[in-house]
C-alpha cells in the first residue's frame, strides 16, 4: 500500500508563571500520555476510514525552543493525508460546514444528535435535539460514529488540561499556521458518549426446525444446535423447556428435530459485526 508522509505540530498552551509569562514546560507523564493518545487517534481514524489494513506511524522531531511545540512526521498508508484534514489536524480544503470532526464537535457542543440524514451529494445532515441541522462529510460522520476515535479525542484534550499542565492544545500545519485550537472552555464538547451508545443492534426471530447437537441439563448456556448445516452455539431462554429437560420428562434422541423460535442478534461495534443466537421457545 502506498505510503504518504506529512509534517504537523502540536502546541500546548501552557499556564503562566508568577510573572505572567508562559512556562513553556509540561511534565513528562502528561506529554507521554498526549503523544500516545494522538498516535492512537491517527491509527483508529485511518482504520475507520480505510479499513483494518491501514497503518499510521507517528515520529517526533526535535522540539523548537521558546515554546512548547512538538513537531511530528506522520507516515500514513493511502488516504492518510485526507484523514488528517478530516480530523482537523492539517489545513482542510473542504468547503462544507463541519469540514472536520474537531470543528463539528465545537459546533455541536453539549447538544445531542437525534437523527442522521444521508444526502445525495454524499454529505450527511445531523439533526440536533434543538432542531438545528449541521452538514458534514461522510468521513466526518464515520469518525463521529467510532468510539475509539471519540475516546482518543477526549483523552488528547482532557488529560493535559485536567492535569493543570495546559490550558488547551493547538495543531499547526507545516507552515506554522494554526489549523485547530482546542481550549479548556470547550472541554465538554469533546467528551465521548458512553460506549454502549455506539452499538447498533438488530434482532430477528424465525420459526425453524433444528436438532440439538450439544446439551446442558443444568443451565441455558453451553447448548449447540445443528441449523442450516452448521453447528451453532445458542442460549436457551425457554425456562419451561429447561425444566422439562431437567426433570427428564423429555428424552433426546440423536437426529431428533424440534421446532423452535430462533432469535438472531446482530451487534455492530466499531465497524465489526458479532452475531449471537438464542432460542426463545421450544415448541
Amino acid at each position: 500500500m502506498p505510503e504518504e508522509m506529512i509534517s504537523f505540530k502540536l502546541k500546548f498552551e501552557t499556564p503562566e508563571d508568577i510573572d505572567g509569562k508562559p512556562t513553556h514546560q509540561i511534565d513528562a507523564e502528561t506529554l507521554g500520555e498526549s503523544l500516545t493518545e494522538l498516535s492512537g487517534l491517527l491509527r483508529n481514524s485511518l482504520k475507520t476510514l480505510q479499513g483494518e489494513s491501514a497503518s499510521a506511524k507517528l515520529d517526533v522531531k526535535a522540539n523548537n525552543e521558546g515554546s512548547f511545540v512538538v513537531d511530528f512526521v506522520a507516515f500514513l498508508s493511502s488516504g492518510g493525508i485526507d484523514m488528517l484534514k478530516t480530523l482537523g489536524i492539517t489545513t482542510s480544503s473542504l468547503a462544507i460546514t463541519g469540514a472536520s470532526i474537531f470543528s463539528l464537535l465545537k459546533q455541536i457542543g453539549n447538544r445531542k444528535i437525534t437523527k442522521k440524514v444521508f444526502n445525495d451529494d454524499t454529505s450527511v445532515s445531523l439533526i440536533l435535539d434543538d432542531g438545528q441541522k449541521i452538514d458534514c462529510s461522510e468521513d466526518v460522520a464515520k469518525l463521529m460514529d467510532s468510539y475509539s476515535v471519540r475516546k482518543s479525542i477526549e483523552n488528547l484534550v482532557s488529560k493535559p488540561v485536567n492535569s493543570g499542565k495546559a490550558n488547551g492544545i493547538s495543531f499547526l500545519d507545516e507552515g506554522d499556521k494554526v489549523t485547530t485550537t482546542l481550549s479548556k472552555e470547550e472541554l465538554s464538547s469533546f467528551k465521548a458518549p458512553a460506549k454502549k451508545s455506539f452499538t447498533e443492534e438488530k434482532e430477528s426471530v424465525i420459526r425453524v426446525e433444528i436438532a440439538f447437537e450439544v446439551i446442558d441439563f443444568t443451565k441455558g448456556t453451553g447448548w449447540k444446535i445443528l441449523f442450516d448445516n452448521q453447528s451453532i452455539p445458542v442460549r436457551i431462554n425457554d425456562k419451561s423447556f429447561l425444566e422439562r429437560v431437567g426433570s427428564s420428562k423429555r428424552e433426546f434422541k440423536k437426529g431428533q428435530t424440534f421446532q423452535v423460535d430462533l432469535k438472531t442478534t446482530e451487534k455492530l461495534v466499531e465497524g465489526k459485526t458479532t452475531i449471537t443466537y438464542s432460542i426463545d421457545q421450544v415448541l
